[in-house]
């Protein structure tokens, strides 16, 4: 007898910023998919593909707001990004920051905490990296942890094409103002959950897309 079943998978899920985003909603959109949960999230933010012209201006406010953050015990009031749930994943996403360094741009963050406060627990710094491309590791691989790729697009198009290329297709996040390109995502990304304007993560309604 057949059984219907459900399964959630990995992703490696793209918030795209096209040319006419309002940046400081994509630095927030990145901030809260890409670092809430310290990463640990199945639909967190993993990959931003970026207008070009865009990127510096996005970079510049996303570290800004990342220094901000509150590390620490989940448990204390204020804290914004806690530990690491094992020290095995922490290893795993510590290797991952080592790969993106031989890779990509190091832009902010990636280091193991371990004074004070967080000497008991599997803390690091949220991560970002820019400069990177389709075949790196830290763009092809799901991490699970707090670590954020920036790559280049030139255009809507690119965007689609470098969203799509990869294994995954869990969840996916645009920010536009463009109510043509808000109609043609769904139907052009490959991924079980579309959001327009929102994180990739959260428990919104699914719109799940035509591919």
């Amino acid at each position: 007898m057949a059984t219907r079943t459900q399964m959630e998978l990995g992703g490696k899920n793209p918030l795209i910023v096209l040319d006419d985003a309002d940046i400081d909603i994509a630095v927030d959109l990145t901030v809260k998919g890409g670092f809430s949960l310290t990463g640990q999230a199945c639909t967190g933010t993993s990959r931003v593909l970026i207008s070009r012209s865009r990127k510096e201006e996005y970079l510049t406010r996303l570290v800004e707001k990342v220094k901000t953050l509150k590390i620490g015990n989940g448990m204390t009031e204020g804290t914004q990004i806690g530990p690491l749930a094992t020290r095995q994943q922490l290893d795993t996403v510590l290797g991952y920051v080592e790969a993106g360094k031989q890779e990509a741009t190091h832009v902010h963050g990636g280091e193991h905490l371990t004074e004070g406060e967080f000497a008991k627990g599997f803390y690091m710094a949220p991560a970002i990296f820019s400069d990177v491309t389709q075949q790196m590791r830290i763009a092809r691989e799901e991490i699970f942890g707090p670590v954020v790729a920036v790559i280049e697009i030139d255009g809507y198009e690119d965007a689609i094409a470098k969203a799509n290329d990869t294994p995954y297709g869990l969840s996916a996040a645009l920010v536009t103002n463009d109510i043509g390109y808000i109609q043609r995502f769904p139907l052009d990304i490959q991924a079980g959950t579309v959001k327009v304007n929102r994180t990739t993560t959260g428990n919104l309604v699914n719109a799940p897309s035509a591919a």
